[in-house]
């Protein structure tokens, strides 16, 4: 105990920054640094004299800690009146505990004192409820209550009151002559003693939680927050977001949760210990972008999930040109901050491209690539290839644009030939321009799978990705599809629980295991989780098709009406994914009300899908399905045919219940076989 110097106490603090500082820094480098040592003198000056500890200053930012409330709000109001119109503060104030370890603050009452302070307007003083009541009786300060607030990773609203008036002057420091010292009387023995009991007892306390503290061995990187004031900046904020994330999946030992699960906290004031629950991670990264013109202004802090103390914090005030190095700085903070090994990892970021311009056309597909439908595909495509217009080697770029011409060959897009067709050369030149890239050999994983029917090449593919990258959530959901494809369910379960630990919150995770569950027959369990799914994500539509599929197999023919029409009705929008090798939602719908009997309504659909035109898309097998339901087996078979001329057939019929029906008859067996899979 006595090796790790660590304090815990009460204390106030007091955060200040510049009002504008980005864009001061934008307009003169030269000015923006002299306001920036000005506002730093003002305040150790300042906090001196009225009796408090200066003791961080980040960028534009100044922390500092008082004994008394009173002292640190007379102080904010001194600095506020020496400043001018070329230095304008912001000054938020919290009474609360704090943690010294090292030089370093952390704890709660940090957090709460840097949420008060964007609240207070320029030129203004900010204090949370804890202050306004240690000072709602002094002269000379009056308090206005803005309400409640609710500040981010504080678990209850908070208090949040403005201070006006005129600093009172600082205290004298006492002092005690020799004399007076000589005339203290020594202590009592007993006295002594009580005071040992107490110091072992207090001591104790505030040593335990930290003794109790367990190692950080897995964390989240929330979305950054876009404070650029632009909207378009976001495809740059969850940019940064996943970049960080992918630099520490590369850190041996140390589990990332996957980008899906992490997002599902945007734009969410959840309380870290909340997060941590849910995610399974013992610390998170959070922060915040800036972006003005060519200046970035990233925040970035480390906070464990256990109690919320914050074990890092900084800012970094750059050229737009240094993202790569502020990616690679944070990633190295926050692994030196868990006091991890990087083993034989080289570098956490290697600079994607030489090309910036050609980097942020790949954040803007990637972005949308991410909302999967049809429209955002389509620019999606368009973003990439402007990237490699740029840049012909830029491999992630080539995996964006290989991933997005396969997860929607069928939905009438594109043609299976031009999609196959583009796909395998993105992929292909990912490879060649990264061969340990794990993402390029996930993209080309998904070709072999979903264009090449290459079952052996495509599981091959997810292993070396695996190999290269093993908390990349992409190889092991390809590697766990081929598996489940082929009926190796025992396998892909594994694949399934890996995937759950690394993206415990992604609807499709959580999806593919329900469509398991389908696939084995145990559709009871499968409904329910497809229920709850639906229940938090009521828009993800391939959670709706696979409940379709399941209330189908139960002979619920109205519930799976209704959720296909749902789907139906909110064609084109988010999270439609699902549908590139299997059966589309208009074929089951039609399928659906001839196993029901209502014939009349399953035929508009036949007739509908027979006129779609697009070669190569999975329309084909629609009617088949709808055949089937109505018993016409020979047609089925003749558009079953089609759809695997035109390379769309289904690849789930070898496992899906859908097809038990014809599975005794030798034409199911030889199109089977004509797909890649091994006799049943």
């Amino acid at each position: 105990m006595a090796s790790d110097p660590t304090e815990r106490r009460l204390a106030a603090i007091m955060f200040t920054d510049i009002v504008g500082y980005t864009a001061l820094m934008a307009e003169s480098e030269e000015k923006g640094l002299r306001v920036r040592e000005r506002h730093r003198e003002l305040v150790r000056s300042l906090v001196e004299r009225y009796h408090g500890e200066w003791r961080e200053e980040t960028g534009d930012e100044c922390l500092s800690t008082f004994a008394s409330a009173v002292d640190a709000v007379n102080c904010a109001l001194a600095l506020q009146a020496e400043v001018d119109d070329e230095l304008q503060l912001r000054i938020g104030i919290h009474l609360g505990e704090i943690l010294v370890q090292e030089g370093r603050l952390y704890g709660d009452g940090v957090n709460v004192a840097s949420r008060i302070r964007p609240l207070a307007e320029p030129g203004g003083v900010c204090v949370s409820g804890e202050v306004h009541r240690s000072i709602r009786n002094q002269p000379g300060i009056d308090l206005t209550s803005l309400g409640e607030r609710e500040l981010k990773n504080v678990p209850e609203p908070v208090a949040v009151y403005s201070v006006a008036g005129t600093a009172a002057p600082p205290r004298p420091f006492a002092k005690v002559s020799p004399e007076a010292r000589r005339r203290v009387p020594p202590p009592l023995p007993w006295a002594v003693a009580l005071l040992v009991v107490i110091a072992l007892s207090v001591g104790w306390w505030i040593y335990r939680p930290l003794a109790a503290s367990a190692p950080i061995r897995s964390i989240a990187v929330l979305p950054l927050q876009n404070l650029s004031g632009d909207p378009e900046q976001e495809y740059f904020a969850d940019g940064l977001t996943e970049e960080i994330t992918n630099a520490l999946v590369k850190v041996p030992g140390l589990r990332v949760a996957a980008r899906t699960s992490a997002f599902a906290f945007k734009d969410r004031n959840e309380d870290v210990r909340t997060i941590g629950r849910q995610l399974n991670v013992d610390g998170v990264v959070e922060g915040s972008v800036r972006r003005s013109r060519d200046r970035l202004r990233i925040t970035a802090q480390l906070i464990r999930t256990e109690d919320g103390f914050h074990l890092w914090s900084n800012a970094y005030d750059r050229e737009l040109e240094d993202v790569f190095a502020i990616q690679s700085e944070i990633a190295a903070a926050v692994v030196g901050a868990l006091r991890v090994e990087l083993g034989g990892v080289r570098s956490l970021v290697e600079p994607p491209t030489a090309d910036l311009d050609a980097y942020h056309e790949y954040l803007r597909g990637r972005h949308h690539l991410y909302t999967y439908t049809p429209a955002d595909t389509r620019r999606a495509i368009q973003y990439f290839e402007r990237a490699l217009a740029r840049d012909p080697d830029f491999a992630l770029a080539n995996t964006g644009l290989a991933t997005a011409y396969t997860l929607w060959r069928g939905f009438g897009l594109f043609s299976a030939q031009e999609s196959r067709a583009s796909a395998w050369k993105a992929a292909s030149r990912a490879l060649e321009s990264a061969p340990e890239l794990a993402e390029a050999h996930a993209a080309m994983g998904f070709v072999q799978l979903i264009h090449e029917w290459d079952f052996a090449a495509a599981e091959r593919s997810y292993l070396r990705g695996i190999e290269l990258n093993p908390g990349l959530t992409d190889p092991h959901l390809g590697y766990a599809l081929s598996l489940e494809f082929r009926g190796r369910h025992a396998e892909a379960v594994v694949e399934m629980e890996r995937l759950q630990e690394l993206d415990p919150l992604s609807p499709m995770v959580q999806t593919n295991w329900a469509a398991h569950l389908y696939f084995v027959r145990r559709f009871e369990e499968a409904a329910a989780a497809l229920a709850n799914i639906l229940e938090s994500q009521p828009t993800y539509q391939f959670a709706r098709l696979m409940l379709a599929r399941v209330y189908t197999q139960q002979q619920r023919y109205d519930e799976a009406a209704a959720e296909l029409q749902s789907w139906l009705a909110q064609r084109g929008q988010p999270a439609q994914y699902g549908g590139a090798f299997t059966v589309p939602p208009e074929g089951l719908l039609g399928y659906v009300y001839a196993m029901a009997g209502r014939r009349a309504e399953a035929l508009p659909f036949l007739e509908e899908l027979q006129g779609r035109s697009v070669p190569g898309s999975n329309w084909p097998l629609g009617v088949a399905i709808i055949y089937m339901g109505l018993g016409e087996i020979d047609h089925a078979f003749e558009w079953l045919n089609r759809s695997v001329e035109g390379h769309s057939a289904d690849l789930w019929a070898k496992v899906d219940p859908l097809y038990d029906p014809l599975r005794s008859d030798p034409r199911f067996q030889d199109l089977l076989r004509r797909v890649g899979f091994p006799e049943s």
